[in-house]
């Protein structure tokens, strides 16, 4: 039974349907039986007519062309007006400046690296002036290469000098052979001494270098001063002892900080070759790698003691052929062009050795320190 007059106007379809009559009134519902929407607060729709008698009937849609029952609002039941915020006006200047040209497209210089950043920040570059002796540091390797290339002359010059008096036993020899050795042997004679005092300057000079870096690191101050450093690697006879003080010295300065400098079986920076097997001189590039694999497996004391007994030998030769030249009988100054050429060999073979001292502190280090480990969390 349904209450007459009254009806639900359904809020999605507009369908308006018929409440039922309960025993204590009407009882509206709350869904549409045709879409399943919600149905509005029942209506009134005006009294029936006296001479129609309501009959029990179905509920029946009413055409959905018929339109809802409509508040003073002027808008059907159960709706009404939600007043918002007016826009803010448009910016015609801002309007007019985002037509302008925004210039060119930024790119990259290099290809990004994202990550942490990797070593230390770099320091900010202070306002106290650079020591003298740090040209000189720079330059010590590069001296001590063009020093190589001095005693190698000087070896190919007192060997060919000591060959012509070793042919002078049965043979003459020519004048003009004779002049070209005696000017190449008193050339590299006035020659290499320039370059030995060049170099021992700038062995000193990065000696200090070196231990000022390594004792900074460690959060301390070199205890030798500057001069003494000097002193000790440029005073004759003193400089048999105070230089390899002063590298043993650093050499435990870097075992104590856990960077030895270089470690055993790391070989050093820059020593790739190629496959001896794919160029001519291939058996002399093996045997060149055989010497490097052999200097990198030592390490940094015994590297340092082997260079200290060759450079006190070689100051010794150098003393005994310096005493051979008082001798001016024939067989005495053969002995004095032979002790010459041990002299030469030995201080090449001391110059090699003082290039993979100062490699050994000065690349590996900065290799070890230029990338650290870095540890991140696995997500």
């Amino acid at each position: 039974m349904t209450a007459p007059g009254i009806l639900q106007a359904c809020s999605r379809c507009g369908s308006r349907w018929p409440v039922a009559l309960g025993a204590n009134g009407p009882v509206p519902a709350r869904w549409c039986p045709r879409c399943r929407g919600t149905l509005l607060a029942p209506v009134s729709a005006g009294p029936a007519p006296a001479h129609v008698a309501p009959q029990p009937q179905s509920p029946q849609p009413v055409a959905q062309h018929s339109a809802p029952a409509r508040t003073r609002s002027g808008l059907p039941r159960g709706y009404r007006w939600i007043a918002r915020m007016p826009a803010p006006p448009v910016d015609e200047s801002a309007a007019g400046r985002g037509s302008q040209p925004l210039g060119p497209t930024p790119r990259y210089r290099e290809i990004p690296r994202w990550g942490l950043p990797v070593g230390p920040a770099p320091a900010a570059p202070s306002g106290t002036p650079t020591p003298k002796y740090q040209s000189w540091a720079s330059s010590a390797r590069s001296t001590m290469r063009i020093l190589v290339w001095a005693l190698i002359l000087g070896v190919i010059a007192e060997a060919f000098r000591y060959g012509l008096l070793l042919w002078n036993q049965s043979h003459l020899v020519g004048r003009f052979t004779v002049a070209i050795s005696d000017a190449l042997s008193l050339v590299i004679g006035v020659l290499t001494p320039v370059v030995v005092i060049l170099s021992a300057i700038g062995c000193a000079a990065w000696l200090v270098r070196t231990r000022a870096e390594r004792y900074a690191r460690s959060g301390w101050r070199d205890p030798r001063s500057v001069r003494s450093i000097f002193l000790g690697a440029l005073i004759p006879g003193w400089n048999l002892l105070m230089p390899g003080v002063l590298l043993t010295e650093l050499a435990l300065l870097d075992e104590a900080d856990g960077v030895a400098a270089g470690g055993p079986g790391l070989p050093p920076t820059g020593t790739a070759r190629a496959p001896a097997g794919r160029t001519r001189l291939g058996w002399l590039r093996g045997v060149g790698d055989k010497f490097q694999r052999t200097f990198a497996d030592l390490s940094a004391l015994w590297l340092i003691g082997f260079w200290w007994g060759m450079w006190v030998l070689t100051n010794v030769t150098v003393v005994g052929v310096l005493m051979a030249r008082f001798d001016t009988s024939s067989q005495g100054r053969a002995d004095g062009v032979l002790f010459t050429l041990y002299a030469y060999v030995l201080a090449l073979a001391v110059a090699g050795l003082t290039i993979k001292v100062m490699a050994r502190f000065d690349e590996t280090p900065t290799a070890a320190r230029a990338v650290p480990a870095r540890w991140l969390i696995a997500t």
